[in-house]
């Protein structure tokens, strides 16, 4: 199909520096469909492809598209733009595994923006900048945040992280091969937009669940990163996660409009995971440093999280053909 934002001729009749400068002050709502159109319609160019020297086929087998006998599920935590509770999402969800019994690993994977450790509480002694520099085995890196949740941590925003060469992104992949246990679910706080670096470690996980909420620059950018995701690295299953809800129903009428946008344009698999409730629990957990799932709490946005934890099989697996996350 056709991009609309092109001609016939298959030249583009105006450039948009971003689709969500379009957005600004045009009193735009979430459900003003044909604005949102008209918005994706333009697509901000498309980012690097994946590095050469990249794996063209997948040789692994089983029902996460690897041999089934080795580690479990890896799934990466993302969104199109900051600020729409990802993070958040990630650190609560992982909680909410490991509270359920299932030995869980959260990577945060923020490079240059980590923040995790601030939600959880803690002030790890070493980071993923330990590792790279060569100070620290990733055993080392890794904390235990209690008996079922292990944690390694981006390190902070004045770190050199941020500008990882393909080769050592590759090589904090591959170093979870090495764990002397590995999990049952590894979580990945990936950093938000359609980055190479974002992009190195949603193609080595099994399932990508993406954070939005119903405003238009989320819709947008969500949309770039799925674009981004599907052209370049052929990644088409994506489970939505939609925080911020003022309610169930608006939550699920969020997602209808963004599947419908995106499936529009791009052949891909949206699956609905579930909703986070607009809330100040949630916004204080922030400031007060400590996650909103813990085994003490058993309030509502306690329960929204448990309850998206149990839907994260339906979410789709994507097999990239590119290098794996405990793939030895």
């Amino acid at each position: 199909m056709r991009c609309p934002g092109r001609s016939s001729s298959g030249r583009r009749p105006h450039r948009h520096r971003d689709p969500a400068s379009r957005c600004a002050g045009t009193g735009y709502e979430a459900s003003r469909g044909p604005l949102i159109d008209r918005c994706v319609a333009a697509c901000r160019g498309r980012v690097e492809r994946h590095p050469a020297g990249w794996a063209t086929t997948h040789s692994g087998s089983g029902p996460l598209g690897r041999d089934s006998s080795l580690a479990g599920l890896i799934i990466a935590i993302t969104s199109g733009k900051g600020g729409v509770g990802k993070t958040t999402v990630a650190v609560n969800l992982a909680l909410s595994l490991a509270l359920q019994n299932k030995e869980t690993l959260l990577l945060d994977a923020d490079l240059g923006m980590a923040n995790a450790h601030i939600l959880l509480g803690i002030n790890p002694k070493y980071s993923l900048e330990d590792f790279v520099t060569g100070n620290s085995s990733m055993d080392k890196v890794t904390t235990s945040i209690n008996k079922n949740l292990k944690f390694v941590s981006g390190g902070n925003a004045i770190n050199n992280l941020l500008n990882l060469s393909d080769l050592e992104r590759h090589k904090i992949i591959k170093s979870f091969d090495d764990l002397k246990k590995k999990p049952e679910f590894m979580l990945i706080d990936v950093g938000a937009g359609a980055e190479s670096s974002s992009m190195t470690f949603m193609a080595s996980s099994d399932k990508i669940i993406v954070v939005i909420t119903g405003e238009p620059t989320s819709f947008i950018d969500a949309y770039t990163l799925i674009k981004t995701s599907y052209l370049d690295y052929k990644m088409n299953n994506f489970g939505i996660i939609v925080n911020m809800a003022s309610s169930p129903m608006q939550a699920k009428l969020n997602f209808d409009k963004f599947q419908s946008i995106t499936q529009k344009f791009l052949d891909v698999n949206l699956k609905y995971v579930g909703q986070i409730p607009n809330s100040q629990k949630v916004r204080n957990s922030i400031i007060s440093r400590q996650a909103v799932v813990s085994s003490k709490n058993n309030n509502i946005e306690s329960k929204a999280f448990n309850e998206l934890s149990s839907k994260l099989m339906l979410v789709e697996t994507n097999k990239t053909g590119t290098i794996k996350f405990f793939d030895n």
